[in-house]
């Protein structure tokens, strides 16, 4: 489930906000179809498009189950425990229609076979990029691996990935926080000083 992982984990880095699901519940409660929906627009261009279409097909149940799997990986990371790919899609499972479940592997798995078909320094990005929360909140060291790895493309690979990955290519596009990701000092869930 590395793209799911991906998708909460880059939104939030491009970012370098607090979690969202703080500024989520911010806004008091909400269903889970509408979580999908605020953290679906707000993640517009960073999630892959074959995963895209997967959560704009989901049934409303789904999109319920899928936004309260999210708001719950949220919440477990922002504490820096581990919420992992298995458990993600085990819980997501569990509480969406089996239709959609199936639709959200299958785009997973379509995903997952494009990606190993890119060159290896392409794949190295986007698994780096799709691991980043697999142990909590992601290391400074973690994050500049993974800037490095952006880094390291010719403009070329970086289009072809992102045609597939598109947060590899908006976090670089994020200038201020992928230096201090080069630099080693950008810390997730800081705020870039105005």
């Amino acid at each position: 489930m590395k793209f799911l992982i991906a998708i909460v984990a880059l939104l939030a880095v491009a970012y370098c906000e607090e979690a969202p699901a703080a500024e989520v519940e911010a806004v008091g409660p909400i269903a889970g179809a509408d979580v999908v929906h605020h953290e679906h627009h707000k993640g517009k261009g960073f999630i892959p498009p074959l995963i895209e279409k997967a959560i704009e097909g989901f049934s409303k149940d789904g999109k319920k189950a899928f936004g309260e799997t999210i708001k719950t990986a949220m919440e477990t990371r922002k504490d820096g425990k581990p919420f992992t790919q298995e458990q993600f899609m085990t819980e997501f499972s569990s509480k969406a229609p089996k239709q959609d479940a199936d639709n959200l592997k299958a785009a997973k798995t379509e995903l997952e076979n494009a990606v190993s078909k890119l060159p290896q320094a392409e794949q190295n990005a986007y698994n780096l990029g799709a691991k980043l929360f697999d142990s909590g909140i992601p290391t400074a060291a973690a994050l500049q691996e993974f800037a490095k790895s952006i880094q390291a493309l010719e403009p070329a690979q970086l289009t072809e990935l992102a045609n597939l990955a598109p947060f590899a290519k908006k976090f670089s596009e994020e200038k201020e926080n992928f230096q201090k990701a080069l630099d080693g000092t950008l810390e997730f869930g800081k705020k870039p000083k105005a």
